[in-house]
Parts: structure tokens; sequence; C-alpha cells
């Protein structure tokens, strides 16, 4: 993981902690030089940005540009947010906290002013092995190590790559129809990341459909078939406890299933969804698996969507659910469009995890 550090190297305390951060043969980037920091993201572009308390005005400038460049960031506050603290009480300063992934405090009490604050809720505690006896360096080390790991695990489509999208709408696809015959092979399953794929699934509500497609594509996927069932087997706790590692947004809601509803009242659901921006992909698998039936009347589905005020919204539909789940032409009961409507679904599933 390619982390940066900005810690005031002039604060002694705070280099003291940092360092106890990492093991011995560990080689942390830690700077408080704007032009090193800018130099270095160039280079090599950082997955997190750790700021270390908020009371330089620069260091947090430089978070802040940080997090418009997408960049992920937590900070550690180390207390300084207290009444005395004009810098950690700026707008800059109080946006940055807010977009930061985890705030990251010393104590309950410390975590309590933070809550109180109102700016973030991802608060975790970590005690300081330099104030208190009550921890050790190893236990910070594994703390902030967790901390890391659910960053990285926090709205995981913003964080694949093109071959892990093309693999999850296939494996969506085999997954709803039961049949690999539906989809082309996956052209590049070995740069297919499993972890993320496996991750976002759980958060959508569609990881069944996920697994379910890996099974029956297991000839074609080969090596990268057993690859991904093994990272699907250590989240079996996970998801029947219900706990994703990741962060998630404030408002969100684990996606609700619709199935064996009519078509018309899952669309109409969609439609709710989206207004209540609560939109996920679960309830779009379901309306390709309902419109998929050999019952559904095409033309009485039309008539009843337009007595509803629902064809247009439809037609936009229709065309989100062949980029997200490879829904076929041939069961179309009308022309699927792209206009406002469906621009503001396809953001709305893309930032749907966003922080």
């Amino acid at each position: 993981m390619n982390i940066i550090h900005l810690c005031p190297s002039t604060d002694f305390e705070l280099m003291q902690y940092v360092s106890m951060m990492f093991a011995s043969d560990e080689e942390p980037f830690i700077t408080n030089n704007v032009d090193v920091f800018i130099s270095r993201c160039k280079k090599s572009r950082p997955d997190i940005v750790h700021l270390h308390g908020c009371d330089s005005a620069e260091l947090v400038k430089l978070t802040s540009k940080s997090q418009r460049q997408g960049i992920r960031t937590i900070i550690t506050t180390h207390g300084r947010l207290d009444a005395t603290s004009s810098v950690a009480h700026t707008h800059m300063a109080k946006e940055v906290l807010a977009h930061a992934y985890a705030l990251v405090a010393r104590s309950t009490m410390e975590a309590d002013e933070l809550k109180a604050m109102g700016v973030n809720k991802r608060i975790e505690i970590v005690s300081n092995p330099l104030v208190t006896r009550t921890t050790s360096e190893e236990n910070l080390r594994a703390s902030y190590k967790r901390i890391y790991q659910c960053v990285m695990e926090s709205n995981p489509l913003e964080l694949m790559n093109d071959a892990t999208k093309e693999a999850l709408h296939k494996l969506l696809k085999v997954g709803i129809t039961e049949d690999e015959r539906w989809v082309t092979p996956i052209s590049n399953a070995d740069n297919v990341d499993w972890h993320l794929l496996k991750i976002y699934s759980i958060y959508e509500g569609v990881f069944h459909y996920v697994e379910k497609g890996i099974h029956s594509m297991r000839f074609s996927l080969k090596d990268a078939a057993e690859k991904a069932l093994n990272e699907i087997a250590d989240v079996t706790n996970a998801l029947s406890l219900n706990t994703p590692r990741g962060y998630l947004p404030d408002d969100y809601e684990k996606p609700l299933s619709l199935s064996g509803q009519s078509v018309i009242d899952i669309v109409a659901s969609i439609r709710e969804l989206s207004e209540e921006q609560h939109l996920s992909l679960l309830p779009l698998v379901e309306l390709d698996i309902a419109l998929r039936r050999n019952d559904v009347d095409d033309e009485y589905l039309m008539q009843q969507l337009a007595a509803a005020k629902l064809n247009d919204f439809f037609a936009s539909l229709l065309t989100i659910l062949t980029e997200q789940t490879a829904f076929d032409e041939g069961f179309m009961p009308c022309e699927p469009s792209e206009d406002a409507t469906t621009r503001r679904l396809r953001s709305q599933i893309e930032e749907h995890l966003k922080i």
C-alpha cells in the first residue's frame, strides 16, 4: 500500500508516534514539504494520504488538494481539535475532516468530542502507547493496518480496473441466466481483482448472483475461478453477520430484495429508490430476471407502464440494464433511451458507495 504521511517534522511527539506505526524493516514516507509531496504524488499516486494533526494550515491545504484529486485520506487528530486550535476550525479543515475516510482518536473521550463536532461519523479509536500502558506498539500497528484495509475496501467500484468491471457484468449475467453460453469468455481474467469484486457485490446485494456466475463459468475461467472462489470462501462469516469491513456512506442501507414482485412494481420501486438516492444493483438484477420470464406480455406491460407514467423512466432503465447486467435486446419491450434520467441513474450506481 502506497501511503504518504503528512506530519510536522518539528513536532517531536508526532514524529515519535508516527515512527512507532512501522516495523523496523519498513520505510514509511513522511514529509511536511509541499514540493516533496507534490513530486511524490506525480511519480507514484498514493493510495492513502495520512494527515497527523490539523494545526498546520499548509498540511491541511495539501490534504484538501489530495481529496480533490480523489486520493483517499485519513486523519489522526492527536487531540488537536480543541478551541485553541484556530486552523482546525477553519472552513477548509472542517471540509477535510468531513471528507476523510476515517478520523482516528486517542481515547473514547476524544472520540466523543469528534462526534460532537458532527463533521464525520467514521471515527476510530487507537490508543497511544506513548501516553498509556494499556496498549503497545504492536497493537498500534495492527490497528492502523486494519484501518488502512478498511479504507481500501470502501467504494470498491472506484478502484476497479476494466477487467474487473467486465467480469462483474458477465458474472451477473451468467448468475441470472445460469448458463455461461449467454456471454463471451472474460477476456482478461488474470487481471481481475477478485477481492474488490467480492466486496462490491456484497455491498450491492448481488453476491449470490456473482457466486453462481463463478460456479457456472468454472470451466472457462480455469485457474481464475479457483482464485475467485478462494477469495469468496473467506467472507462466509461476514455475509452471515452482515458486517462489511470497509467504510460506508452515512446513509447507506442494505439493499432489500424485490424478488417475486411484478415487473411494474419493481420498476416503481426502482424509481422510488432512485428518488431517495438509495439505488443499488440488486433491484436492477431482479428486474432483469423478471423481464426474462415467459409470462411477460410486452404490449400489456407497456400499457401498464404508460398508465403509471413509468414508460419513459423504464426506457431509461433499460439502458442501465444493458450496462450493468448485459441485458439482451430480445427481451426489451421497448427501445432503450439515453437521456437525463439515464445519466442520473448511471451516476447513482457509480456513486452509491462514495464516501
